[in-house]
């Protein structure tokens, strides 16, 4: 990233959002993220820093005093270690969602007839599975990637749902096999538990959970 005859360089995990604040716009980022595991071959990775860079006229990458309590907000979640991702597959849709829109999915690429924008919309949907088509309920950042909107295929946008992840593989002496925990919060009404509750006019839950249990036996190395 260069501004002014300045050069920044830095590897990051993604684009985690944007903000307008007082004083500067700032992209965030996800600077750094602890490998989980793998669910049907898809790496999961935990959020575990984050980077609020400033969008300014000059070359510094400080943050405004005025901007700073939103900062702060926004990185005390992240401290909470509740963002999750992957880059594989979409975590925002449960196990049965995801398995029937992959059969799907494939049956439609090669499907004859098809036009070229909606083929090529399902090819960049299979590469980056992630970033496309999400479930915005169950992403925690959508708002904040709603800045990218008109850049639909866009990898370096990642949807994070808010919630835990769970991946444990025992050894057993004749077949492999996982259990999986994942929790999702619905983010269309979050809050305190004691300030949040019932339902608001258009029915959404406070602090809804949706929670999945993942049983997979493996009939070899391969089959599942």
């Amino acid at each position: 990233m260069a501004v002014k005859g300045s050069t920044f360089g830095k590897k990051v995990y993604g684009v985690f959002g944007y903000i307008k604040l007082a004083c500067y716009g700032y992209i965030i980022l996800i600077e750094e993220a602890a490998f989980v595991g793998q669910i049907l071959k898809a790496d999961i990775f935990k959020v575990t820093k984050l980077m609020f860079l400033p969008l300014r006229n000059d070359s510094s990458r400080m943050i405004a005093s005025e901007d700073q309590p939103f900062i702060d907000m926004i990185a005390n979640i992240q401290k909470e270690q509740a963002f999750y991702f992957s880059y594989d597959m979409d975590l925002t849709r449960n196990i049965q969602q995801t398995l029937l829109q992959i059969q799907n999915q494939g049956n439609q690429i090669h499907r004859s007839g098809m036009d070229v924008n909606t083929q090529n919309y399902l090819l960049t949907k299979e590469s980056f599975p992630n970033s496309i088509d999400f479930i915005s309920q169950y992403a925690f950042n959508d708002n904040l990637l709603t800045e990218f909107q008109g850049i639909e295929y866009a990898a370096f946008k990642i949807p994070c749902i808010f919630g835990y992840v769970y991946i444990n593989s025992p050894n057993f002496s004749r077949s492999k096999v996982e259990f999986i925990l994942i929790s999702r919060k619905d983010c269309r009404r979050p809050g305190r538990r004691f300030v949040t509750r019932g339902l608001d006019r258009e029915g959404n839950a406070a602090n809804f959970v949706e929670t999945e249990n993942i049983f997979i036996q493996y009939e070899s190395q391969t089959k599942i």
